[in-house]
């Protein structure tokens, strides 16, 4: 896959010139549904402004992982510091996380998600200066810092423009596995929004959602 075209009409297309970097379509990876497939050195990007800097924003994947290790970077805002980081089982150890470098803060869920080869909806809220939340199929999930850092998201402003669809700069942790839909918005969803996004999601997907 070449380009992955934004559905939203704001032409937030990623892209992926270089074919050796290039994601392979899995025409019936989750319900028998497309999905492209990230391995090593797949990803797919953009130098757009998607959310403001320092924006309350919410971030949604439906990704299923290769391995019970697998996982990594999901989605990447930014190159340059303070970074925005949103990854599922990061280095194998069975969490998703939310990371901003603006302090060193990462947020992790507790207690880890265990990998059993299904597909599975991520929801990452992030309120800039609170704690963000976290949802994993439809559940809301336990907030825990990782390592010594503390759980209150700091913001990604001032950094440079580079969005990551699969890999994290300079490929140092590479999502392995499939991501079927990603959904990136500019604010919080309302708990009315989340229901209705959820019953979408559950209808196209089969994922429970608990809707």
């Amino acid at each position: 896959m070449s380009n992955w075209a934004d559905q939203s009409g704001n032409s937030n297309d990623v892209a992926q010139a270089t074919g050796a970097q290039q994601p392979p379509v899995n025409a019936s990876s989750i319900n028998s549904l497309p999905a492209l497939t990230f391995s090593g050195t797949k990803l797919l990007s953009n130098t757009r402004t998607i959310i403001t800097p320092g924006a309350d924003r919410t971030v949604i994947g439906v990704i299923k992982n290769g391995a019970a290790t697998a996982g990594g970077t999901v989605f990447h805002f930014r190159t340059a510091p303070p970074l925005m980081n949103f990854a599922a089982e990061q280095s194998g150890i069975g969490n998703f996380l939310m990371y901003s470098d603006a302090s060193a803060n990462v947020s992790q869920t507790a207690p880890q998600i265990v990998y059993d080869g299904n597909a599975h909806v991520l929801e990452w809220y992030m309120h800039v200066g609170a704690s963000p939340g976290f949802v994993y199929d439809g559940v809301t999930k336990t907030i825990e810092a990782y390592s010594s850092f503390g759980n209150t998201v700091s913001s990604d402003t001032g950094g440079t423009a580079l969005n990551l669809i699969g890999n994290y700069p300079g490929g140092i942790d590479p999502f392995l596995g499939d991501i079927a839909e990603g959904l990136i918005y500019d604010h919080l969803l309302t708990s009315g929004d989340q229901i209705s996004l959820r019953r979408y999601l559950h209808g196209r997907y089969a994922i429970n959602l608990g809707v």
